[in-house]
């Protein structure tokens, strides 16, 4: 199964802002196989294959490091902690608590690369 979000960061893009991404995800019975995000204004492309790593255009990024909870800055659009009739906020709301702090850039796939780009 293909999953495409042609703009994730859609109010970024229609406000000319620059933290729009395209994003694609290759899944085969339910597993995540296969992830793409292309940050257009960087022209930098992340991928991912299942058990081969992550890379930004063909530089392969070191593996992510376990981070106590109360260590964290999380990535989070703040409208997930409040209630809704769509969702269960309690848990985000929690998070939100207990964490360091939150972050938002208007696209969750680009916070991914940026974590993942910067982790030492």
């Amino acid at each position: 199964m293909w999953i495409i979000d042609p703009i994730d960061g859609t109010m970024n893009f229609v406000h000319q802002k620059r933290n729009f991404a395209i994003s694609i995800g290759i899944f085969e019975n339910g597993v995540g196989k296969i992830g793409l995000i292309y940050d257009v204004i960087h022209d930098e492309l992340y991928h991912a294959i299942k058990g081969e790593g992550a890379y930004m255009n063909d530089i392969l990024l070191p593996p992510l490091k376990d981070v106590e909870i109360e260590k964290a800055i999380v990535g989070i659009n703040p409208t997930w902690a409040i209630e809704s009739p769509y969702f269960d906020a309690k848990p985000f709301a929690r998070l939100v608590r207990d964490v360091r702090g939150t972050r938002t850039i208007g696209s969750a796939a680009l916070e991914l690369c940026l974590y993942c780009k910067r982790q030492k």
